[in-house]
């Protein structure tokens, strides 16, 4: 394995300095009274399910983190 090969996997590895987790909305997109409810209930599903994996990594030897919707990020870039 070259450097170069090295540092593009560090790079890649890395979390982007503007990572917004999964459910979140930095800018105001959702304005109206529905979207808004929606976004909510969205994020409560999200939070119910991260408390259920962290409860559930609380009993493995080695914790499986990578889907928990506080470590996705809200966007499709790598």
């Amino acid at each position: 394995v070259t450097v170069q090969g090295m540092a593009t996997l560090w790079l890649l590895s890395q979390q982007s300095t503007d990572f917004v987790p999964l459910g979140q909305y930095p800018e105001d997109h959702f304005t109206e009274e529905s979207p808004q409810r929606m976004v909510k209930g969205f994020q409560k599903e999200l939070e119910v399910l991260s408390a259920a994996i962290k409860d559930r990594n609380e009993h493995l030897e080695v914790p499986y983190v990578y889907l928990d919707p506080v470590e996705v990020e809200n966007s499709v870039a790598i």
